[in-house]
Parts: C-alpha cells; structure tokens; sequence
C-alpha cells in the first residue's frame, strides 16, 4: 500500500511538472502539439494521426528502424516548422555524456528526425531533443539542432557495420553497465569492459574498426 500511494504520488507530481513546464515552453516557443504517438512502419488502428507512416525508414544499406515518435510540435507562427520531443520519465544525467550521441549510445534524436524527415521531406525541423517531466528530470529539456545531428549518419553506419559482420564486442566501460538489469550474464562486469577494451587495442581484426571509431580507441601497432 505504501509503495503504491508512492507511486500514485511521483505520477501526480510528475503531471503537475509536465502541465506547468508545458505551459512556459508553449507560450516562449510559440509552438503547439501537431501530433502524438506518430506511428512509423506500424500497424496503423483507429486511434492513430493523420501523420502515420505504414512502412519502416531506411536509416543505411539495408537498416530499417520503425516505432513511434512521441511528439512533433509545429510553430504558430510559421507553419511548417517543427520540434521534435521523446518524453523521459528518469533523470537527464546519462544525456549529458558526450552529447549529443555518447558514442553511439544515444540515437534515438537522431531517428526521430529521419523518421519525421520521412513523413514530411517538406517541414523544416528546428531541433530534436527530449523531455524530462518526471521528478528526476524535473520538466528540464535538452534539444540539438539539426546540424548537431549530421554526424549521426556516420555512427549508424558504423553501428551498422558491426551488425553486419556479427561482431558484438562488450563494452569497454563498466559504467555501461550500472543500471543493467541482467548482471549476472556477464559476471564480473568491471573485468569483461577491461578485456573489451583491451581487444579493441591489442586485436587487428578489421571487423573491430567500426568499434574503436565509435569508442575513440586507437589500436596498438605492436
């Protein structure tokens, strides 16, 4: 009962957060909600937007991505003109590493925007960004603009080269690995980031390449 009214108590305050933070953005950005829970390479149902995209959106070579974007605001005053938000219910302190990708952790911005540039070639994307209503983030939001995002292109690619050779080194940093659910799988996880990283300076094989671009590691010529 208690861990119930808990969370009952964390859901109003974080609704009370969203309602008032919402209200400020919306007045100083001159923007207003043009869609929510925009469908992408998913079953389209009764309940969807006008907006909706039946199939996936190629993001390289082959790598197809499908979900829902969250919310796409459009200016009040220039039609056309977009932001992009992904809501966040936990703190922003994992998004403030190495923005705006952290090495190829986060790319979720980045394929919002593909996805959006998809459904409408024509709009003109202001920024891409997510929003923290919860009590951890407190209504705080952190957004990049387009140019921030041309490098994404580069990290899926890179991504993407791993996927299609099959390589799925660990990570080289255990802190990867704190809120991890299934520790268990890798054991010592302080050990197994050492040895990644370690083969990532130590090993030749050129299917690691896209690894230590992606990690910034420079392999060892001996």
């Amino acid at each position: 009962a208690n861990a119930r009214r808990a969370l009952l108590r964390q859901a109003r305050q974080a609704c009370a957060i969203l309602l008032s933070e919402d209200a400020g953005y919306a007045s100083a950005s001159r923007c207003r909600p043009r869609a929510l829970e925009v469908s992408v390479g998913l079953p389209v149902d009764d309940e969807g937007t006008d907006l909706d995209l039946t199939d996936p959106v190629e993001l390289t070579q082959g790598l197809f991505i499908r979900g829902k974007i969250d919310r796409i605001d459009e200016s009040t005053e220039t039609p056309g003109e977009l932001r992009l938000w992904d809501y966040k219910t936990g703190s922003t302190w994992a998004f403030r590493r190495d923005p705006p990708f952290d090495q190829g952790r986060k790319l979720q911005h980045y394929m919002y925007d593909r996805m959006v540039r998809a459904i409408l070639p024509d709009a003109t994307i202001r920024l891409t960004g997510y929003f923290f209503p919860g009590t951890s983030g407190n209504g705080e939001r952190i957004a990049y603009a387009p140019e921030a995002l041309a490098v994404g292109e580069t990290l899926v690619r890179q991504l993407a080269a791993l996927i299609r050779t099959g390589t799925y080194p660990a990570t080289d940093d255990a802190g990867d690995c704190t809120y991890c659910e299934f520790p268990g799988i890798c054991g010592d996880v302080q050990a197994v980031a050492a040895q990644s990283g370690a083969m990532l300076r130590h090993c030749d094989d050129p299917k690691l390449a896209p690894m230590r671009s992606l990690r910034d590691v420079e392999a060892d010529d001996e």
